[in-house]
């Protein structure tokens, strides 16, 4: 006997409730903003193109889940970041902090994983790979490093 409808009921209502920015009915300002720019250099790129608005979708889907995330475990959003095109068709997403930078290396493929970097310029580095569709604590700790 399958679980899938289960499974996969419990996933599309997580879904719809994850990818809403918390505690507001629509998304961050910051993050439109960075979207929007990150779409322009897709634009901007020759017909050949590697990168996809698809891609960039799942972006936005993966940060409003790791703000949605660290709004519950942390009380508050992580920082927005910058969002540039990676090798291969990947968006790399980097928080470049004062005392700390995060890499994230978001991959063109939805069934790849993703990969980052974390360093915090002295004493922790941290690099490794993750589900791009579920919530990252790992990550998220990195994003709301002090």
């Amino acid at each position: 006997m399958s679980s899938c409808p289960i499974i996969c009921d419990w996933y599309t209502k997580k879904k719809a409730d994850i990818i809403q920015w918390p505690g507001q009915s629509e998304s961050d300002p910051e993050l439109e903003s960075e979207v929007e720019r990150a779409e322009g250099l897709i634009e901007s790129e020759e017909e050949s193109s590697a990168h996809s608005k698809e891609t960039l979708n799942r972006v936005e889907e993966f940060l409003k889940m790791q703000a949605r995330g660290t709004k519950e475990k942390f009380g508050k959003i992580a920082p927005i970041p910058a969002i540039e095109l990676g090798p291969k068709g990947s968006f790399d997403l980097h928080w470049k902090m004062g005392g700390w930078e995060l890499l994230v290396n978001f991959p063109a493929d939805p069934n790849s994983p993703g990969s980052y970097y974390a360093d915090d310029y002295g004493s922790q580095t941290n690099r490794g790979e993750f589900d791009q569709r579920v919530f990252n604590l790992g990550i998220a700790t990195w994003m709301m490093h002090d």
